[in-house]
């Protein structure tokens, strides 16, 4: 899930020492990602997200020598509005836990934000996020982005 579970892997791990499980939904089924389609097929609305669980062997380059296993967990979950056939609103949850072991370190972020299709290959998408940290003070983004589909 984007940038809160970007850091949910260490990649310079040897793959068979990570074993990652999850869960991916969208309802209505039949409703195309807004990346697809940006009327959404002509629904009114998109529910979708994603939840994962992993975990680093005790052998692995990870976990200090000696240390326990360690398991994390995360996901997302988003709402898209159709407000018209070219401008989608969206609301998006991200949580990540990077060591469900430890109490204060689970992440969230909050993201409100709109897609417009311009042009039918063109996009501008624009969000506010509210980032936090448990036990630290959160932090707050304005982001925009122009989108080319080739």
């Amino acid at each position: 899930t984007r940038k809160v579970a970007a850091v949910a892997v260490n990649n310079t791990a040897h793959p068979h020492d990570i074993r990652r499980y999850g869960v991916h939904f969208k309802y209505p089924q039949d409703t195309p990602f807004p990346a697809e389609d940006i009327s959404l097929a002509g629904k009114r609305w998109l529910l979708w997200g994603e939840w994962i669980w992993s975990e680093a062997y005790h052998s692995s380059a990870i976990t200090a020598a000696g240390s326990a296993d360690i398991r994390n967990k995360g996901g997302y979950l988003e709402f898209d509005y159709g407000i018209t056939p070219k401008l989608v609103g969206y609301l998006r949850v991200d949580t990540y836990d990077p060591n469900t072991a430890v109490q204060s370190d689970i992440r969230k972020a909050y993201t409100l934000g709109a897609r417009w299709e311009f042009w039918k290959v063109c996009q501008l998408v624009a969000d506010y996020e509210r980032d936090n940290f448990e036990g630290t003070a959160p932090t707050d983004r304005v982001a925009g982005m122009f989108k080319v589909f080739f």
